[in-house]
């Protein structure tokens, strides 16, 4: 109980700190108290602040390409807006879940990769113990250097999925970090050459708030804004 009262205080700070945010109090309200199913996936939307999802509808376009870890919600909503989504899942039972809500969506190829039992990139979640992601990070191997418009770090290992993409998203593309508020990812922003874009907003279904991190090459100077 102190813990969810802590976190509604937090809530209401930060709408009061950020007053922006109450143009999507609306859309919270209903996904929080009213939306059936009360989930990402059925709601088609990214596990992110509904201000990452309205900066990424109106970036996105019909010609990009996406790769993305982590499936869900979000594969949905990006078959949606672009022309090709690649999307990796390691967990072979939300793999089912995330298939049959994908049916019919002829641009989307889903990708089972689980984890393994030896291997270089081990997680240390408790989720995970002595499990190791070796072949979920290596998959976007397969493709060409800058093959992709943007991709979607949103899984296991991320920071060892972002250094893999920096090869992988073409030069005028973008990498969309999620959860970027934790101190674990955090050292991701000091590669050099690379801007990002910070964007923290209200969370649908819960009373947290999310940061998303949009990374993107130097040269493009003040393309990127909000």
């Amino acid at each position: 109980m102190i813990y969810k009262l802590k976190i509604f205080i937090r809530f209401i700070k930060f709408l009061l700190t950020h007053p922006k945010s109450f143009r999507y109090f609306g859309q919270w309200m209903r996904y929080k108290f009213f939306f059936r199913g009360k989930n990402f996936i059925s709601a088609g939307l990214p596990w992110m602040n509904f201000e990452v999802c309205q900066w990424l509808r109106s970036y996105l376009t019909s010609e990009m390409k996406i790769f993305e870890w982590g499936s869900g919600g979000s594969t949905i909503f990006y078959a949606n807006l672009v022309d090709r989504v690649i999307s990796i899942e390691y967990d072979e039972e939300y793999f089912d879940v995330v298939k049959k809500q994908l049916k019919g969506k002829e641009n989307v190829e889903l990708i089972l990769a689980p984890p393994q039992k030896t291997g270089a990139f081990k997680s240390f979640s408790p989720h995970h113990i002595g499990s190791y992601f070796d072949n979920y990070v290596k998959t976007i191997e397969k493709y060409p250097d800058r093959f992709f418009d943007v991709i979607v770090v949103d899984g296991r290992q991320r920071n060892e999925c972002f250094k893999v993409a920096l090869n992988k998203v073409k030069e005028d593309g973008i990498i969309v970090f999620d959860n970027f508020e934790r101190e674990i990812y955090k050292k991701s922003q000091y590669y050099p050459g690379l801007s990002h874009l910070m964007i923290e907003g209200l969370m649908p279904f819960n009373y947290v708030t999310g940061t998303t991190a949009i990374f993107y090459y130097d040269n493009r100077g003040k393309e990127i804004s909000r």
